[in-house]
């Protein structure tokens, strides 16, 4: 992500503007957590097919915030993504998040732009 200063200008603007544009902001949460979802199924490694069912997704509002969660419920799935002193990491979830959330964050400060926020 950029700056710290452009995310404080963003977290300003959001905060000003939030009652205008919740519905703007609940979809893209959704997407970016419904493609982050997607985007790790893609990415993580297949061998029964157990750990790529296991990974679900849910989104919902937290008082004035939106939430999107990306979780993966199989047991193993943690030594997967950051493996063991046997076995390499494969960082499909990690790898999913930093992709997924840049777009977030390049979404939103297009938005910004659009209303002249910055």
């Amino acid at each position: 992500m950029s700056n710290d200063k452009e995310f404080k200008e963003l977290e300003k603007w959001l905060k000003d503007e939030a009652e205008d544009l919740q519905e703007v902001l609940y979809e893209a949460v959704k997407h970016y957590t419904t493609e982050m979802a997607k985007q790790a199924k893609l990415l993580c490694p297949v061998k029964t097919g157990y750990l790529k069912r296991s990974i679900s997704y849910r989104f919902y509002q937290n008082g004035e915030y939106y939430t999107g969660e990306v979780e993966v419920g199989a047991d193993y799935g943690i030594y997967v993504e950051f493996g063991t002193p046997f076995q390499e990491g494969k960082f499909f979830l990690n790898t999913a998040f930093n992709k997924q959330s840049q777009k977030f964050y390049d979404e939103l400060i297009s938005l910004m732009r659009r209303h002249k926020a910055i």
